[in-house]
């Protein structure tokens, strides 16, 4: 366990490291404006454009910047090899999808009690999603969760916690960097909860009444 703890801090630091200097260089080259992402909510990214105050839509703008962000991580993915460095834990990559990002930004806007009035970082913080497993990790693991205050004493911002709730069992890691880096997430589970970790994640989804917002959403 001891090797295994110290090769997910080994992985931690190496996200942390990639996501900085692969932020930086998309705040360089990307066409599209950069926003302050933890000053900004949800509601400033969807305009009224019918007239009609009960109807709203996301910003073209914004959603221009959101294709260029996941177009610019598919060409990142391919050359990271961490599937083949932390291949004992069975490491999986993601590119949240375009519906699943509408989703989850109507789903805070109209959904949440707060209306929209979510930083946009605390939103859409998991465009690029990590997934491991190890075998007997305990969740409540003071080395993996007190490890993000080692990090962001070095002028990176990170936050870990114990997401475990009912049949779901995980550890979860954001990593934020600057306010307008998006952020990544990194789960950390357990196989042995593996199984259910898939049903509950089916079943929150099958429950969002959000689901049908991209279909809405590109039909008007």
């Amino acid at each position: 366990m001891d090797y295994q703890l110290s090769s997910v801090r080994g992985l931690i630091t190496d996200i942390c490291s990639v996501h900085d200097s692969y932020s930086r260089d998309f705040l360089g080259f990307s066409q599209s404006d950069m926003i302050n992402l933890k000053k900004k909510d949800v509601n400033s990214v969807f305009t009224n454009e019918s007239g009609n105050g009960n109807i709203h839509v996301l910003q073209s703008t914004f959603l221009k910047l959101i294709q260029e962000y996941q177009d610019s991580l598919g060409r990142l993915i391919v050359d990271l090899e961490y599937d083949y460095e932390y291949r004992h834990f069975d490491l999986r990559m993601r590119i949240k999808q375009k519906d699943s990002i509408i989703n989850k930004l109507f789903h805070y806007k109209y959904d949440k009690q707060e209306q929209g009035g979510v930083p946009i970082n605390k939103c859409l913080n998991d465009l690029l999603g990590f997934r491991i497993m190890i075998e007997d990790f305990d969740h409540t693991c003071e080395e993996v969760l007190s490890f993000h205050e080692e990090i962001n004493s070095n002028t990176y911002k990170m936050f870990c916690y114990n997401a475990s709730k009912g049949d779901y069992k995980a550890t979860h890691l954001y990593f934020y960097g600057e306010n307008k880096y998006f952020p990544w997430e990194l789960q950390i589970w357990n196989p042995l909860n593996s199984e259910q970790n898939e049903l509950s994640h089916k079943e929150h989804k099958s429950k969002r009444s959000y689901i049908n917002w991209p279909h809405e959403y590109n039909n008007n």
